[in-house]
């Protein structure tokens, strides 16, 4: 169950289901925000929801703009097909290392201006999380 490639959604929710049951540290029904999204824990801590997954089921999160919202988020921009590298990431939590196999993949793509630009836009980032965003929309991570 250590095995963190899902070939489907009921792998994952299969994975999930048997990490609450084994660590019973997470209950069956979790109280979340209708708003923000913002789940409660047992102490009453509210956690954002990637905090809260990595907290009690040790899964991190590769972040995404789904085709529904990057129509509502950028209606003026007219996306193409991916032509995105893909990479493997297998290292946890180290973003420093996930910087680096996008910014290799799109160099050895031939996608230099699309890895300066990437560059350059982490250089301003204020968080892993914005970093791991920017990272996401020049390379697919499996």
């Amino acid at each position: 169950m250590g095995n963190n490639s899902y070939n489907t959604d009921a792998q994952l929710l299969n994975e999930l289901q048997y990490r609450i049951i084994k660590n019973k540290k997470v209950p069956r029904i979790l109280s979340i925000c209708s708003n923000c999204k913002k789940i409660q824990n047992t102490k009453n801590t509210w956690y954002k929801i990637e905090d809260y997954f990595k907290e009690y089921l040790a899964i991190n999160f590769s972040h995404s703009v789904c085709p529904e919202c990057k129509e509502e988020l950028y209606p003026d921009i007219i996306f193409e097909s991916s032509t995105k590298p893909t990479i493997k990431y297998t290292e946890n939590g180290n973003i420093f290392n996930l910087l680096g196999l996008a910014y290799n993949s799109l160099k050895n793509k031939d996608m230099n201006d699309q890895a300066k630009e990437m560059l350059d836009r982490v250089m301003k980032a204020h968080s892993n999380f914005e970093v791991s965003n920017i990272i996401s929309e020049y390379v697919e991570v499996e």
